[in-house]
């Protein structure tokens, strides 16, 4: 294992400035003349002032439509399962839309709300229009745009096609100013509370731009990828969001992305790979050229909790150059010296192989490993000047009561059980 320590403040300020400034690229692609005609359905993926970040390797802009019919909300607040707000080619639709329906809530000068449980295929939300689902979940089959200045609630994306769900927003988010308890009424750019991601058949949805779910996230099935300079928050408004993947399911994250706890969370762990489930930083057909980062809850006790990898899971970085592109697991605070109030922690029993990492702000002995000898794999090492100590005194061993951490078993029934039986019933209509 190629260890390296970084005790640079400089460095880190540098970090955390480029990010910040790569944070307002939806900004930027939304003063283009040709953002205002660019949708869902027809994105114009060759304008690079309209996606500065595309490089063609991206899964969503290979993928393949159909045509479809192409219904355009009429104006004000109404029903989105309601035909006769509808227009199609100018005229009024004769029936409301379905998963093989293209829609378009238009830019208009007074905000309105459209609300609705109805699926549709891809779904554009412009300037001060929102949509907003009251109860559950309205499934997009195609891709999201929610333009800037454009709002939703409760929707969430399935299907077998690679898509992408982007939220154009001015601006990202601050930096947390304080450990404590966050305010729940501060969190922005809310699109659900406890939100399942499930594509079908190893499909992908890459969510673009700032956004975050009020509780919790639970990545069901499919790769769900966070996307360049992308940020992702869960704010655990309850004290217990996690964000949890689950067997079969991937989660990936591109250049500059973030994925952070927003708010401080009691519950055990913050992000958890159950056993089947996979992290990686990057991938083999675009691997990362930036950090990428995720950030956990700071623990004062002993035994600090962050991430936990169970045993069956996995960790992979792909990276252009493992010695300038890693994975950084670092505080929800970062850079911030934590070394009297403990750290994060990691509890990593899984197949995890790691060629460029950056652990920062970790506590005594809060890389817990099932094996010492997993860290002889492991290469291009750093740890930050934020530690809590030299890094052998960073790795302890996991204890055995984390072998028996379950998920729970209502959350289980409640949130993750409908979207596999929903699965399940996608794949008997394909037969």
């Amino acid at each position: 294992m190629i260890i390296r320590t970084l005790a640079s403040t400089a460095m880190l300020a540098g970090l955390l400035a480029a990010a910040q400034a790569s944070a307002d690229q939806a900004a930027v692609a939304a003063d283009s003349p040709a953002y205002a005609s660019a949708t869902a359905h027809d994105p114009h993926f060759g304008d690079k002032a309209v996606w500065p970040w595309l490089t063609g390797k991206e899964a969503y802009a290979k993928q393949e439509w159909p045509k479809a019919r192409v219904l355009v909300w009429s104006g004000g607040d109404g029903k989105f399962e309601d035909a006769s707000r509808w227009l199609e080619d100018g005229r009024p639709a004769k029936a409301p839309p379905d998963r093989e329906t293209d829609c378009v809530l238009p830019a208009a000068d007074s905000r309105y709300t459209v609300k609705g449980k109805t699926d549709c295929r891809h779904l554009t939300i412009g300037r001060n229009a929102k949509l907003h689902v009251p109860i559950r979940s309205l499934k997009v089959w195609g891709n999201l745009w929610a333009k800037r200045g454009g709002g939703f609630v409760r929707i969430v994306p399935v299907g077998d096609r690679n898509t992408f769900f982007r939220k154009d927003v001015a601006g990202g988010y601050e930096l947390p100013k304080h450990s404590g308890l966050g305010n729940r009424a501060a969190f922005p750019h809310n699109i659900h509370s406890k939100m399942p991601v499930a594509k079908y058949r190893g499909a992908s949805v890459e969510f673009l731009g700032h956004m975050g779910v009020d509780d919790e996230l639970y990545v069901v099935a499919g790769k769900m990828v966070i996307g360049p300079d992308s940020e992702f928050r869960f704010n655990g408004a309850t004290g217990n969001g996690t964000f949890e993947v689950f067997d079969g399911a991937t989660l990936e994250l591109q250049d500059g992305a973030v994925l952070a706890n927003h708010m401080k969370s009691k519950h055990i762990y913050n992000v958890t790979l159950w056993p089947g489930a996979r992290l990686q930083a990057g991938s083999p057909e675009r691997p990362i050229t930036r950090d990428v980062h995720i950030r956990t809850q700071p623990w004062p006790e002993r035994e600090v909790h962050g991430l936990y990898c169970a045993k069956g899971a996995s960790m992979r970085v792909y990276s252009a150059d493992p010695e300038k592109a890693r994975l950084v697991l670092e505080s929800r605070l970062p850079g911030v010296d934590l070394k009297s109030a403990g750290g994060i922690g990691l509890d990593l029993a899984g197949d995890v192989k790691l060629d460029g990492v950056l652990f920062d702000q970790v506590g005594p002995r809060g890389i817990r490993l099932t094996d010492p000898a997993m860290r002889k794999q492991w290469q291009n090492v750093f740890f930050g000047e934020h530690c809590g100590g030299k890094p052998d005194g960073l790795f302890g061993k996991v204890s055995a009561g984390t072998h028996k951490y379950r998920r729970k078993a209502h959350k289980f029934r409640l949130y993750i059980r409908p979207s596999l039986q929903d699965m399940e019933e996608f794949e008997e209509e394909a037969d």
